[in-house]
């Protein structure tokens, strides 16, 4: 589609008032298509046509989570009895406080 030649602007406008029109027609009335950008459904309604849908792949299991290891559950015991030395009375960790804290959890439990 050329600008310079009025004829073929005016054949590009009146093709795509004619398929605004039957998305229009899809959707029954202009209320039920506020909202919807009409040229992306217009797009994907064509990419349909061309590559249809076949069966929808089947859904995978998601993975279960790892149970914690011996020396998982060593740490955490570890961590949370020393924990309160490294904490302020507000709650909060000191200067250094979580990574003190996690170096001598690691010795206790080696």
């Amino acid at each position: 589609m050329v600008r310079d030649c009025p004829e073929c602007y005016n054949d590009g406008l009146i093709a795509g008032a004619e398929a605004m029109a039957e998305v229009l027609e899809e959707y029954g009335s202009r209320e039920k298509a506020v909202g919807i950008d009409l040229v992306e459904r217009a797009r994907l309604n064509v990419l349909n046509e061309i590559y249809p849908a076949t069966s929808k792949p089947a859904a995978s299991k998601p993975k279960p989570k790892p149970k914690p290891t011996a020396r998982n559950k060593a740490y955490s015991k570890a961590f949370k009895s020393v924990e309160s030395q490294f904490k302020k009375k507000n709650g909060s960790w000191k200067k250094n406080g979580f990574k003190n804290c996690a170096k001598k959890a690691n010795g206790m439990c080696k």
